[in-house]
């Protein structure tokens, strides 16, 4: 049984099934893993099955103008955008805002926290909303529900959360 056991650990690690290639920027991991933790204890606890993707790039988006109580935001057009979640196939890619100096100080973690909530849903269950079943879990949810942008594009999905003061 045992040696069966290591056979299949072996297996799984040669073909990459336990590899996670997750990206976070420096020095912001530690926050970043426990954001992500915490989304996804809220959302099991709420009876989401959830599984972690094997790849999420988080990136800090430098230009922020707006100081708001979730963070920096930054213009895109005529919306104010606190953060976006964009899925290509199995792959995430998170943004945040940070302050305009580039010094990014304490990292906008109820907005990180938020965007991993529709990394987690959108790979759990292609989720690509703001359900208000999940609203006890992310700060604002029902909020953003009704000034998010969202674009579908077959494996494609971007999420875009946009900041009405």
């Amino acid at each position: 049984m045992v040696a069966r056991l290591i056979l299949l650990a072996v297996a799984l690690s040669l073909t990459g099934c336990d590899k996670r290639d997750w990206r976070f920027p420096s020095p912001h991991e530690d926050v970043c893993l426990r954001e992500l933790r915490s989304a996804a204890d809220c959302l099991t606890e709420l009876g989401v099955g959830v599984e972690l993707p094997n790849k999420i790039t988080v990136l800090l988006q430098r230009h922020g103008t707006v100081k708001t109580p979730d963070g920096w935001a930054w213009l895109v057009g005529k919306d104010w955008v606190l953060g976006t979640t964009y899925k290509n196939g199995s792959t995430y890619e998170v943004t945040v805002g940070a302050a305009p100096d580039g010094s990014t100080g304490v990292l906008a973690e109820r907005t990180l926290k938020h965007e991993f909530g529709h990394v987690l849903l959108l790979e759990a269950l292609d989720d690509s909303g703001h359900s208000p079943a999940y609203a006890s879990c992310f700060r604002n949810w029902k909020q953003y529900a009704s000034t998010s942008r969202v674009v579908v594009d077959g494996d494609l999905c971007r999420i875009i959360d946009v900041y009405s003061p």
